[in-house]
């Protein structure tokens, strides 16, 4: 990466300290704990069935994670990222918005040592992410294993990377379709990945 990148990704994560400083380090002795990556690009806006793609995965996270063991870092473009607990108060008050820039979550996370702190990391996404090589160099300087959740058709090349997210950082991926009757089965997908402690099960 180059240093214009790395010092501009600097700058612009500190916008996310004050959130850094009510949440981090919440979760150390919960070794059950997950941080939940989430994709709130623009397209997280599209309709699906009664309600937009975002609501959905809120409504899923809700349902399944509605207390403080978990953190969720939603990122799009701009490297604004917001470091939430999984509950309503929290998560209704982010607005997707931009494109999806994937690689500003994981430089937060090691900036803010977040993954010695949480048990497990899982990324959810309906988009392909900028950078895509830029973003897997990223993510396995955590060093930790990375389950991903995409949002889309098979064939879409978002579906692509978050599979070669997931295998490059020893993970597993799934999928749920876009469309009101696949995009129900994402909380289920999502209790498959947090609900086995340190390793996920099968999907």
């Amino acid at each position: 990466m180059s240093h214009s990148i790395i010092k501009s990704s600097a700058k612009k994560l500190q916008r996310a300290g004050s959130s850094l400083e009510r949440y981090a380090g919440l979760n150390k002795s919960n070794n059950n704990s997950t941080i939940l990556v989430i994709d709130k690009s623009s397209s997280m806006n599209e309709n699906v069935g009664s309600m937009t793609k975002w609501e959905h995965l809120i409504h899923a996270v809700n349902q399944h994670f509605n207390d403080d063991s978990h953190l969720c870092i939603a990122f799009s473009c701009g490297g604004i990222t917001y470091l939430t607990k999984c509950l309503p108060s929290e998560l209704n008050n982010v607005s997707p918005q931009g494109g999806t820039e994937m690689h500003y979550a994981f430089q937060y996370i090691l900036e803010n040592n977040l993954h010695e702190a949480y048990e497990s990391i899982v990324v959810i996404s309906d988009g392909e992410t900028y950078g895509e090589d830029m973003t897997i160099q990223e993510a396995k300087k955590l060093g930790r294993k990375i389950d991903c959740i995409f949002i889309g058709h098979e064939k879409s090349d978002g579906w692509r990377f978050i599979r070669r997210l997931a295998k490059e950082c020893d993970g597993k991926s799934d999928r749920v379709g876009a469309d009101k009757d696949e995009i129900k089965l994402l909380g289920t997908k999502i209790t498959g990945l947090l609900g086995s402690g340190k390793g996920p099960i099968q999907l």
